[in-house]
Protein backbone atom coordinates (compact mmCIF):
# COMPACT_ATOMS: atom_id res chain seq x y z
CA UNK A 1 0.00 0.00 0.00
CA UNK A 2 1.37 3.31 -0.88
CA UNK A 3 1.52 6.33 2.18
CA UNK A 4 -0.13 9.19 1.00
CA UNK A 5 0.23 12.89 2.89
CA UNK A 6 -3.49 12.77 1.63
CA UNK A 7 -5.55 15.82 3.87
CA UNK A 8 -3.23 18.52 5.57
CA UNK A 9 -5.91 20.51 6.18
CA UNK A 10 -10.05 19.81 6.64
CA UNK A 11 -13.08 20.94 8.42
CA UNK A 12 -16.45 19.31 9.17
CA UNK A 13 -19.74 21.01 9.82
CA UNK A 14 -23.31 19.39 10.89
CA UNK A 15 -26.38 21.09 11.51
CA UNK A 16 -27.22 21.95 15.15
CA UNK A 17 -30.23 19.84 16.59
CA UNK A 18 -33.20 20.16 14.39
CA UNK A 19 -32.50 23.57 12.52
CA UNK A 20 -30.47 24.77 9.62
CA UNK A 21 -28.28 26.08 11.37
CA UNK A 22 -24.22 24.77 10.67
CA UNK A 23 -21.86 24.45 13.33
CA UNK A 24 -18.15 23.33 12.93
CA UNK A 25 -17.97 19.89 14.35
CA UNK A 26 -14.33 19.53 13.98
CA UNK A 27 -10.98 20.81 12.05
CA UNK A 28 -7.50 20.10 12.15
CA UNK A 29 -4.78 18.90 10.21
CA UNK A 30 -4.47 15.37 10.62
CA UNK A 31 -5.55 12.72 7.79
CA UNK A 32 -8.99 11.45 6.51
CA UNK A 33 -9.51 8.61 9.14
CA UNK A 34 -9.71 10.99 11.79
CA UNK A 35 -12.08 12.93 10.16
CA UNK A 36 -14.20 9.61 9.34
CA UNK A 37 -14.41 9.07 13.32
CA UNK A 38 -16.45 12.35 13.28
CA UNK A 39 -18.64 11.63 10.05
CA UNK A 40 -22.24 10.11 12.12
CA UNK A 41 -24.57 7.52 10.08
CA UNK A 42 -28.05 9.52 11.38
CA UNK A 43 -26.81 12.94 10.50
CA UNK A 44 -26.48 15.21 7.27
CA UNK A 45 -22.88 16.61 7.43
CA UNK A 46 -20.58 18.56 5.49
CA UNK A 47 -16.45 18.42 4.39
CA UNK A 48 -14.07 20.51 2.79
CA UNK A 49 -10.68 18.97 2.71
CA UNK A 50 -7.50 19.94 1.07
CA UNK A 51 -6.17 16.79 -1.02
CA UNK A 52 -2.67 16.66 -2.60
CA UNK A 53 -3.13 15.10 -6.09
CA UNK A 54 -0.47 12.92 -6.87
CA UNK A 55 -0.82 13.37 -10.63
CA UNK A 56 0.19 17.14 -10.74
CA UNK A 57 1.19 18.08 -7.39
CA UNK A 58 -1.18 20.41 -6.94
CA UNK A 59 -3.33 21.12 -4.13
CA UNK A 60 -7.17 20.42 -4.91
CA UNK A 61 -9.84 20.89 -2.33
CA UNK A 62 -12.72 18.33 -1.76
CA UNK A 63 -16.17 19.08 -0.73
CA UNK A 64 -18.21 16.10 0.97
CA UNK A 65 -21.27 15.62 1.05
CA UNK A 66 -22.41 13.38 3.83
CA UNK A 67 -26.00 11.75 4.42
CA UNK A 68 -25.09 9.34 6.80
CA UNK A 69 -27.40 6.02 5.78
CA UNK A 70 -29.42 6.23 9.42
CA UNK A 71 -30.56 10.39 8.77
CA UNK A 72 -33.90 10.72 8.54
CA UNK A 73 -35.79 10.59 5.06
CA UNK A 74 -37.34 13.99 5.71
CA UNK A 75 -34.26 15.22 6.80
CA UNK A 76 -32.42 14.56 3.80
CA UNK A 77 -34.93 15.86 1.21
CA UNK A 78 -34.70 19.28 3.17
CA UNK A 79 -31.07 19.12 3.26
CA UNK A 80 -30.78 18.04 -0.49
CA UNK A 81 -31.86 21.78 -1.18
CA UNK A 82 -28.70 23.03 1.06
CA UNK A 83 -26.26 21.31 -1.20
CA UNK A 84 -25.96 24.59 -3.71
CA UNK A 85 -25.45 27.01 -1.21
CA UNK A 86 -22.45 25.16 0.25
CA UNK A 87 -21.46 24.52 -2.58
CA UNK A 88 -21.48 28.67 -3.52
CA UNK A 89 -20.09 29.19 0.13
CA UNK A 90 -16.84 26.73 -0.83
CA UNK A 91 -16.92 28.02 -4.22
CA UNK A 92 -13.12 26.78 -4.66
CA UNK A 93 -14.02 22.90 -4.30
CA UNK A 94 -13.11 21.05 -7.19
CA UNK A 95 -14.68 17.72 -6.84
CA UNK A 96 -18.04 17.01 -4.67
CA UNK A 97 -18.39 13.59 -3.31
CA UNK A 98 -22.19 12.54 -2.09
CA UNK A 99 -21.35 10.19 0.55
CA UNK A 100 -23.49 7.68 2.68
CA UNK A 101 -20.62 5.60 4.82
CA UNK A 102 -16.90 5.57 4.83
CA UNK A 103 -16.05 2.90 2.30
CA UNK A 104 -17.46 6.45 -0.10
CA UNK A 105 -14.49 8.51 1.45
CA UNK A 106 -11.95 6.17 1.45
CA UNK A 107 -8.33 8.09 0.42
CA UNK A 108 -7.60 5.70 -2.55
CA UNK A 109 -11.00 6.55 -3.92
CA UNK A 110 -11.22 9.96 -3.39
CA UNK A 111 -8.07 10.13 -5.45
CA UNK A 112 -8.99 7.82 -8.13
CA UNK A 113 -12.59 10.48 -8.83
CA UNK A 114 -9.72 13.37 -8.59
CA UNK A 115 -8.14 11.75 -11.55
CA UNK A 116 -11.36 11.41 -13.37
CA UNK A 117 -13.23 14.21 -13.04
CA UNK A 118 -12.14 16.87 -11.14
CA UNK A 119 -8.80 17.19 -11.85
CA UNK A 120 -8.61 20.00 -13.99
CA UNK A 121 -7.30 22.98 -11.90
CA UNK A 122 -9.72 25.91 -12.03
CA UNK A 123 -7.72 29.46 -11.67
CA UNK A 124 -10.21 32.83 -11.20
CA UNK A 125 -10.04 34.86 -13.90
CA UNK A 126 -8.71 37.95 -12.83
CA UNK A 127 -10.78 40.65 -13.94
CA UNK A 128 -9.26 44.27 -14.35
CA UNK A 129 -10.56 47.19 -13.23
CA UNK A 130 -12.40 49.10 -15.00
CA UNK A 131 -11.31 53.11 -15.37
CA UNK A 132 -14.02 54.58 -13.55
CA UNK A 133 -16.02 56.72 -16.41
CA UNK A 134 -17.56 60.47 -15.33
CA UNK A 135 -20.96 60.85 -15.41
CA UNK A 136 -23.39 59.49 -18.08
CA UNK A 137 -25.38 62.21 -19.81
CA UNK A 138 -28.53 62.31 -21.97
CA UNK A 139 -30.14 64.33 -24.51
CA UNK A 140 -33.06 64.04 -23.16
CA UNK A 141 -35.48 67.25 -22.32
CA UNK A 142 -38.23 67.44 -20.19
CA UNK A 143 -41.20 68.72 -22.81
CA UNK A 144 -43.13 72.49 -21.85
CA UNK A 145 -46.02 72.44 -23.27
CA UNK A 146 -46.49 75.64 -23.54
CA UNK A 147 -43.21 76.50 -25.15
CA UNK A 148 -44.18 73.86 -27.30
CA UNK A 149 -46.96 75.33 -28.90
CA UNK A 150 -46.99 78.25 -30.61
CA UNK A 151 -50.06 80.43 -29.93
CA UNK A 152 -50.63 81.79 -33.49
CA UNK A 153 -50.02 78.46 -35.08
CA UNK A 154 -52.42 77.17 -32.75
CA UNK A 155 -55.06 79.95 -33.14
CA UNK A 156 -54.58 79.33 -37.21
CA UNK A 157 -55.13 75.65 -37.03
CA UNK A 158 -58.72 76.50 -34.83
CA UNK A 159 -59.67 79.06 -37.08
CA UNK A 160 -59.22 76.91 -39.90
CA UNK A 161 -60.96 73.76 -38.76
CA UNK A 162 -63.80 76.05 -37.76
CA UNK A 163 -63.58 77.63 -41.44
CA UNK A 164 -64.08 73.55 -42.68
CA UNK A 165 -67.14 73.04 -40.36
CA UNK A 166 -69.08 75.81 -41.19
CA UNK A 167 -68.44 75.31 -45.32
CA UNK A 168 -69.23 71.64 -44.49
CA UNK A 169 -72.80 72.98 -42.58
CA UNK A 170 -73.75 75.14 -45.56
CA UNK A 171 -73.22 72.53 -48.20
CA UNK A 172 -75.34 69.97 -46.03
CA UNK A 173 -77.37 72.62 -45.75
CA UNK A 174 -77.92 73.61 -49.39
CA UNK A 175 -77.80 70.29 -50.54
CA UNK A 176 -81.04 69.42 -47.90
CA UNK A 177 -82.37 72.58 -49.94
CA UNK A 178 -81.76 71.03 -53.39
CA UNK A 179 -83.24 67.51 -52.16
CA UNK A 180 -86.71 69.14 -50.33
CA UNK A 181 -87.22 71.20 -53.77
CA UNK A 182 -86.65 68.07 -55.89
CA UNK A 183 -89.26 66.12 -53.62
CA UNK A 184 -91.47 69.12 -54.43
CA UNK A 185 -91.49 69.10 -57.58
CA UNK A 186 -91.69 65.50 -57.89
CA UNK A 187 -95.08 65.45 -55.95
CA UNK A 188 -96.05 68.91 -57.99
CA UNK A 189 -95.65 66.89 -60.86
CA UNK A 190 -97.42 63.60 -59.77
CA UNK A 191 -100.30 65.95 -58.90
CA UNK A 192 -101.06 67.60 -62.25
CA UNK A 193 -100.82 64.00 -63.95
CA UNK A 194 -103.48 62.64 -61.28
CA UNK A 195 -105.32 66.09 -62.40
CA UNK A 196 -105.19 65.16 -66.14
CA UNK A 197 -106.00 61.76 -65.84
CA UNK A 198 -108.94 62.76 -64.18
CA UNK A 199 -110.38 64.87 -66.91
Amino acid sequence: MILINFYYYRVLFGYEGQTNCLKVVSKGCDGIEEMCEDLNSGKIMYAFAKVNDPRTSLDKCVLINWQGEGANTVRKGMCANHLRDIEKFFSGAHLTINARNEEEVEPELIIEKLKKGGSEYRFKVRVEPMEPSGPVGTTYQRVNPVKEINSQERDKFWRKEEEEERKRLEEEKKKKQEESYKLELEIAQREEKGNKAAR
